[in-house]
């Protein structure tokens, strides 16, 4: 069993190790904060291989707006305004195909995962109505 005093050490040596962690989150933190385009081009780097230049080039591209629904400002999933246009690509490949509103990211992501006929399942939702489920023929 440890002494009273060998717990005291081990505890101002954990909470040490901890104040300096919490010191570099927080000088993150402001250095973010300071720098959001450095920080969004480092982020983009490591999670798509592209820079923020690349992220421009492919806004201006795609004409300042969502590639899919044409929106001009990043929404997200609330109808909140966003700084960022989410980076939409393939998961298989990881190669980046555009910039998306964030509904439409979600959206195009459930189409990948599901496949291309959730779609149609949910235009056919549309058209009834929203009344029951669209895919199941109940027998009597």
């Amino acid at each position: 069993m440890p002494t009273d005093a060998a717990k005291r050490d081990y505890n101002v040596a954990y909470r040490a190790k901890a104040a300096s962690k919490i010191a570099a989150r927080a000088s993150a933190k402001k250095w973010k904060e300071n720098n959001p385009d450095k920080a969004r081009n480092v982020w983009l780097n490591w999670k798509y291989g592209i820079s923020i230049n690349d992220y421009y080039q492919l806004l201006e591209k795609q004409g300042g707006c969502c590639a899919v629904c044409r929106c001009d400002k990043p929404l997200g999933l609330h109808g909140r305004s966003l700084k960022w246009w989410c980076v939409d690509h393939d998961h298989t490949t990881n190669q980046v195909r555009g910039l998306l509103c964030s509904p439409c990211n979600v959206l195009v992501g459930r189409m990948e995962q599901s496949g291309a006929d959730v779609v149609v399942y949910a235009r056919q939702y549309i058209t009834n109505g929203g009344r029951g489920p669209v895919m199941l023929k109940l027998v009597a």
